[in-house]
């Protein structure tokens, strides 16, 4: 009686049919568990404000994704489920990563179309090169795979339900990027979605995009898969870490990460573009379970999800909120967490801002964090306590001065957050200490403090600068 309708997953038992009288019949003999309509799902990418442009994507430095270099981290390993319009493999700006042999499940699974991947739209180029293209991508080192499901914006709910089944089953993903939605609670795909958590698939997906000219309420409709407990459910920001206008704002909303403007390659993959919406924060998010499943090959769904939370650079209004969720992902503190890097800082440079981030983990130790920065002759022309307190700590955009175009930046408590006590006797040296020093540092320092910084600051950093910080920009 099966063979009268069309497998979507013949291990799950599910099957496609438009013939009522074959569900009605099933029904009766009791071999019809559950039924669901098969729903239209939507691509979340806005695709009407793209532009050529030629440099680094500002998304980089907003999310901390030096660390990953300077620690060797690339996806290495881990294979990343792409559930799209498809993507050709042998586009030149993939070459640092692996592009398996998808499937196109537009296509009947006995005929010669089932392995044609080619994107015809442009959508799942663009998500794969946010996740490993040679220049924006994050996890370079992740192996695609291709799971064609879209030749348009839209395709169907069972064509995606089967793309999971077979994300886990047949090519062993731990990371599924799901960058669409659709306005139905299907049970089915409920299921398969809980099918490959269970698994240990890490499930990310666009929150959902606003319909064009509205606003959003605080409480907008949600749309699923984001809106499922076991999926990771990604907002868009700005450069200003502002949340894009179009990106919707509800309670599963968990991240936010850059989806507007961001830099990816056009459907051609020959040069780069910009796009928006919420399609392209979700593959950012993707590539930090790609590099954090490779810092870690037994995490789990369940422990990633915490490390975004507690990892997360908190916005909008403190704590939780329909907006950012629990914040805005900060990759170097969630992979520094993930390695269990224990008091790393990362330090990062963008033209006249730097970035900081650091994650201390012992929160019940109250410690500080000091900047400073040195011009060619070893002058010291700016000096900052950045942080006085406990957990995980990010600072992004500083505004450094004028001169500082030629000067080497570097952290004064490397390493390690400097004890309390210490960090005052390097502010009361400081060339320009704060105005406000905490608890009222000594008038003058100890006559023989320990480890006591030279009067002149030195040409180098001092020892035990850590070598994985990334130099500064000339």
């Amino acid at each position: 009686m099966l063979s009268r309708a069309e497998p979507v997953s013949e291990a799950a038992g599910i099957y496609k049919t438009d013939d009522l009288r074959l569900i009605r019949r099933c029904a009766a003999e009791g071999t019809l568990l559950a039924w669901a309509e098969d729903t239209e799902v939507t691509l979340f990418g806005l695709g009407d404000d793209a532009e050529a442009l030629e440099e680094e994507p500002w998304s980089r430095a907003l999310l901390g994704a030096d660390y990953a270099a300077a620690c060797g981290l690339t996806g290495a390993g881990v294979r990343v489920a792409m559930i799209d319009s498809g993507l050709r493999p042998d586009f030149t700006e993939l070459t640092g990563a692996s592009v398996a042999e998808g499937a196109n499940f537009l296509a009947p699974e006995d005929s010669e179309a089932r392995l044609d991947t080619a994107d015809e739209v442009g959508h799942g180029t663009f998500v794969a090169s946010i996740i490993a293209s040679e220049a924006a991508g994050l996890a370079p080192g992740a192996e695609l795979v291709p799971l064609k499901c879209f030749s348009g914006q839209n395709s169907s709910i069972s064509c995606i339900i089967a793309a999971i089944y077979a994300a886990v089953d047949e090519y062993a993903c731990g990371v599924i990027n799901l960058s669409l939605g659709t306005s139905s609670d299907n049970p089915l795909f409920h299921t398969a979605v809980t099918y490959a958590w269970e698994k240990g698939a890490i499930l990310i997906a666009a929150s959902g995009n606003l319909r064009k000219g509205s606003a959003s309420t605080g409480d907008d409709p949600v749309y699923y898969p984001a809106a499922y407990d076991e999926v990771v459910s990604v907002g868009a920001v700005d450069s200003a870490k502002q949340v894009a206008s179009f990106s919707v704002q509800n309670a599963a909303v968990w991240i936010a990460a850059p989806g507007k403007d961001v830099l990816g390659l056009s459907r051609t993959g020959t040069e780069y573009k910009t796009e928006s919406g919420t399609s392209y924060a979700a593959p950012a998010v993707a590539a930090a379970a790609a590099l954090a499943l490779e810092a870690d090959p037994g995490l789990d769904p369940a422990r990633f999800q915490a490390l975004l939370q507690s990892s997360a650079e908190d916005a909008g209004d403190e704590g939780f909120d329909n907006a950012y969720g629990h914040g805005i992902m900060n990759l170097g503190l969630l992979l520094a967490e993930a390695r269990g890097d224990g008091g790393s800082l990362i330090l990062s440079r963008c033209g006249d801002t730097a970035c900081v981030s650091a994650y201390q983990p012992d929160p019940g130790a109250p410690c500080a964090l000091l900047l400073a920065l040195y011009a060619d002759t070893g002058r010291q022309i700016f000096f900052s306590v950045l942080h006085e307190g406990e957990g995980p700590f990010s600072l992004n955009n500083l505004a450094l001065p004028e001169e500082a175009d030629d000067a080497a930046l570097f952290l004064v408590s490397p390493e390690t957050f400097l004890p309390l006590a210490e960090a005052r006797r390097y502010a009361g040296e400081a060339d320009e200490p704060p105005d406000e020093p905490p608890d009222e540092p000594p008038d003058e320092p100890p006559d023989e403090p320990p480890d006591e910084p030279p009067d002149e600051p030195p040409d180098d950093p001092p020892d035990g600068s850590p070598e994985r910080l990334p130099a500064p920009a000339a």
